[in-house]
């Protein structure tokens, strides 16, 4: 990766995009979601569960995470 001198905070916010339609966009992609699934994992039981309400819907997904927190 080359190195770049940037004078303003705006040109550091443009370095970080890539330009679409690089050879090497796929493996930037996989490397984010790769960070993602390391830093948070998403572990929701398997299965349908049927509720009744939003509101039980939300409580037992509030509590799915409550336990992925622990």
């Amino acid at each position: 990766m080359p190195v770049k001198k940037l004078t303003s905070l705006d040109e550091a916010e443009d370095a970080c995009w890539g330009e679409p339609g690089t050879p090497d966009l796929w493996r930037r992609i996989g490397a984010v979601w790769s960070f993602s699934r390391t830093v948070a994992p998403q572990s929701f039981p398997p299965g349908v569960y049927r509720s009744r309400s939003m509101e039980e819907a939300n409580a037992r997904v509030a509590e799915w995470e409550r336990q992925r927190a622990k």
